[in-house]
């Protein structure tokens, strides 16, 4: 229960920050005295569109990071259990340990805040600001999975397995929540 309440207030205040950016430039227009026609043009991503980029490369990140620790898992099994017997596909089939973990973490995050960054600069958001506000958002949304697997245990229920299999969902949903606000000053 306590991980399912950490993870709805760690995407409550993902929201919370990128809203109460967007409050205050508009804020600071009305002070100003400057109301500005919101200009919309064909070619600018919708909030829909941002999203599903960053989810769809986060996903994509999770898959290339989660085979490239297998692959890194695997050479460590048959260095250490190679020549242990074994009933039918070998000691080494399928092997997952920290590599895969380390793999499908930093590639949600590396992926999730690349597709953010790149929909953010057709928005206008400068560079800088994109790629801070979407590595931000990302590692919001991949805490919850991390957490519960630097625990080690190596048993992870159901109630906490979503976190780590949903990981690049909710690490693709804080990018783009992150970055939504974001635009040239």
């Amino acid at each position: 229960m306590t991980c399912s309440r950490t993870g709805t207030i760690l995407a409550f205040l993902t929201a919370l920050a990128s809203a109460s950016s967007l409050a205050a430039q508009e804020l600071r227009l009305i002070e100003a005295g400057v109301h500005a026609p919101r200009q919309t043009r064909d070619d600018v991503p919708s909030d829909l569109s941002l999203t599903a980029k960053s989810v769809g490369w986060s996903a994509w990140g999770s898959l290339v990071g989660g085979t490239a620790g297998l692959a890194v898992d695997q050479a460590y099994c048959k260095r250490h259990h190679g020549d242990e017997p074994s009933f039918l596909f070998g000691p080494c089939f399928l092997y997952a340990n920290e590599g895969f973990g380390v793999g499908w973490f930093s590639g949600t995050i590396v992926g999730a805040t690349y597709g953010a960054v790149k929909e953010a600069r057709k928005r206008g958001c400068p560079r800088g600001a994109a790629i801070l506000r979407a590595v931000a958002g990302a590692s919001v949304g991949a805490a919850p999975g991390l957490i519960i697997v630097a625990q080690r245990t190596g048993k992870y229920p159901p109630s906490r397995s979503v976190f780590i299999a949903g990981a690049p969902l909710l690490s693709g949903l804080g990018a783009a929540a992150a970055v939504v606000g974001c635009h040239a000053s």
